[in-house]
């Protein structure tokens, strides 16, 4: 039972009418406090009651709601049996079948939010109902009663009353006498005169304008067949009708000028994509160990050509691949260089790539896997590259076969230097 109010109650089991009539319904009285054991006075509660049969946790037999006020004393008064019905019926409740528990659940704000449970046994005044039937256990047999009425026997016969009223008791009735009729039409008087009916139209005048035989103009031949007319409207004959070529039912009927591919051409292609796959899967074998041994190894391997790569790390970027100017295009920069203004030399050896630099990070590196000494490096700026304002601002340095470049990013006194990213160029001299 939630805790949020307490609730006291009283139940008043008494009759509310005579005993010659018991109601069927019982008064049920309940003080609402709540947690604080004030009273809820003067509020509209709700109030959904059920009677349980057998326990405190028995089936419920009939349940209904109220809504109802407290008084001034916090005391709610409702009438059990009178409430909204919500399961069972209150009247065809058996009192004598069992014992029988008052379950009592109360919403103090009027709803059906219902926070207050409580549970007791019904004890002998509701009972009362169930009296009500034992006091009148008569079995409903007029021959179980005692002092029977005597009932005097009802003549059958109307000889058998006095006649004090004077009815008449005998009486001849004379009819007047009617000879019977033929119903013979001959018989009547003033009959209507009825006219021959003619049997034949010519007997009518023709006031209508009907058309008689007479009337009708011999009609011209008409034809027969319509080859008698001339075709005018160039209606197609089973002359004009072309014959109509059988049409194939198998693909193979026709001639393949279209060069599509049939199943044993696909069975090729297929084949020869299968072997394409395990040339491109060796291929990628051999591209990995090649990677391994070159990172492993600072000499590459004679008779190997693997040409100029650079990567860069930067904040926000690891060992990403550096792209030609060719390709800037492609690369998705968040900045695309629209000329090679400032550029040097063949624009196709520069190398490009995207710094995402902050003011705690202004430092990138870039790596060639060819050893150089000397470099060229500009920056995107608007609508042309730029070289530096600033000096010393990279640092290079050879080990084996990789050049490692140390770029201080820089700016210009018109450029903030928080910016998050830019758009760099190196070239690398032998």
């Amino acid at each position: 039972m939630k805790k949020l109010y307490t609730i006291i109650s009283i139940m008043l089991l008494t009759m509310l009418a005579a005993v010659a009539q018991a109601p069927e319904r019982f008064s049920y009285q309940a003080v609402i406090r709540n947690a604080n054991n004030s009273l809820v006075a003067n509020a509209n509660v709700g109030v959904r009651v059920s009677i349980l049969q057998g326990g405190a946790t028995g089936n419920s037999v009939y349940t209904e709601t109220h809504t109802a006020g407290t008084n001034a004393n916090g005391l709610l008064t409702v009438e059990i049996g009178g409430g909204n019905a919500q399961q069972g019926s209150f009247q065809s409740i058996d009192w004598g079948s069992g014992s029988y528990f008052l379950k009592t659940e109360v919403d103090p704000n009027g709803g059906s939010n219902y926070s207050i449970t409580s549970v007791q046994q019904l004890m002998s005044v509701p009972y009362a109902l169930y009296a009500r039937e034992a006091a009148n256990g008569f079995s409903g047999d007029y021959n179980d009663l005692t002092n029977l009425p005597q009932i005097p026997q009802i003549p059958a016969d109307i000889s058998a009353f006095n006649n004090d009223a004077g009815y008449l008791t005998g009486y001849t009735e004379t009819d007047p006498q009617f000879n019977a009729w033929d119903k013979d039409y001959n018989d009547l008087i003033n009959k209507p005169a009825i006219q021959a009916v003619p049997t034949n139209v010519s007997a009518f005048t023709n006031d209508a304008g009907y058309i008689t035989a007479a009337n009708v103009q011999e009609a011209a031949n008409i034809p027969t067949n319509v080859s008698a007319f001339n075709n005018d409207a160039g209606y197609i004959t089973s002359e004009d009708i072309p014959e109509i070529p059988t049409v194939p039912t198998n693909v193979s009927a026709f001639t393949n000028d279209a060069h599509y591919i049939t199943d044993v051409q696909l069975q090729q292609i297929m084949n020869t994509i299968a072997s394409m796959q395990n040339t491109i899967d060796s291929m990628g074998l051999m591209m990995e160990v090649l990677y391994n041994q070159l990172n492993q190894s600072d000499s590459i391997p004679a008779g190997i050509d693997t040409g100029l790569q650079v990567t860069f790390t930067t904040s926000g970027y690891t060992n990403e691949p550096a792209v030609k100017y060719s390709d800037v295009s492609q690369a998705g920069f968040f900045q695309t260089p629209s000329s090679s203004t400032g550029l040097t030399g063949n624009i196709n050896d520069w190398w490009i790539w995207e710094s995402n630099r902050t003011k705690n990070q202004p430092t990138s590196y870039v790596y060639a896997n060819k050893p150089f000494s000397s470099i060229e490096v500009r920056r995107w700026s608007l609508s042309s590259w730029i070289v530096p304002e600033t000096a010393p601002y990279f640092t290079i340095t050879t080990s084996g076969n990789t050049t490692t470049v140390e770029l201080v990013h820089y700016h210009s006194v018109n450029e903030s230097f928080d910016r998050e990213r830019a758009v760099y160029a190196i070239k690398f001299n032998e």
